[in-house]
């Protein structure tokens, strides 16, 4: 636990035993593994690789710091635990699973465009809690999601958040606790548009 750019937070698996770091952890690292119960800070801007959140871990990008997964072999980051966003996560070439019954990613943004490549595994959960102003629509990006959970504020009666505007997919369940003014907008099919209104309220689309 502790900040990504610490020796402190990190030990390094070597000539088969664990040590005290001596570095932190980049791109150029074999494999990083955040630990049950751990959570790691993002506080600098930091390119990595064949990251691993285990059911229980966390990451946190802070605001204005960036993580880049870099494109390797394989899954480049996998999800079974908890990454929150509220800085800049990219993605770009990268491959990234979110997996497992408690894997959840945070998008604490005030935008709906996820980073690329993510796949969503059965009992993933998309976590938005971002607050959307100005004039129009916020759509979410095109994806085959699994469960959705609406936490965001939306400000005004003139703003909505639709998640039925471009190819979504929700395989599991939309929950929407968000708060504000304006309406969050679902599609059913082709023929039928629901809105649940974003005030202090819990509804449930299945």
């Amino acid at each position: 636990t502790g900040n990504w750019n610490s020796t402190s937070t990190w030990e390094s698996f070597t000539n088969s035993s664990w040590m005290a770091a001596t570095l932190t952890p980049d791109a150029s690292a074999s494999a990083i593994t955040i630990l049950n119960t751990h959570t790691v800070t993002v506080t600098a801007s930091v390119s990595a690789d064949e990251v691993t959140i285990n059911s229980g871990g966390q990451i946190t990008i802070s605001s204005g710091q960036t993580l880049t997964i870099a494109d390797g072999t394989g899954t480049d980051l996998t999800v079974n635990g908890y990454l929150r966003n509220i800085g800049t996560l990219t993605t770009t070439g990268a491959t990234v699973s979110v997996s497992g019954a408690t894997a959840t990613y945070e998008h604490n943004q005030n935008n709906l465009t996820l980073p690329a490549n993510i796949t969503w595994a059965s009992s993933a959960t998309l976590r938005l809690t971002g607050t959307y102003t100005g004039a129009g629509t916020a759509q979410l990006s095109a994806g085959a999601y699994q469960n959705i959970l609406w936490e965001g504020v939306i400000a005004t009666g003139t703003d909505y958040v639709s998640f039925g505007d471009n190819a979504v997919s929700i395989a599991g369940k939309l929950t929407a606790s968000g708060s504000g003014l304006g309406a969050l907008l679902t599609s059913a099919g082709t023929t039928t548009t629901q809105t649940v209104r974003s005030e202090e309220h819990t509804s449930e689309l299945q």
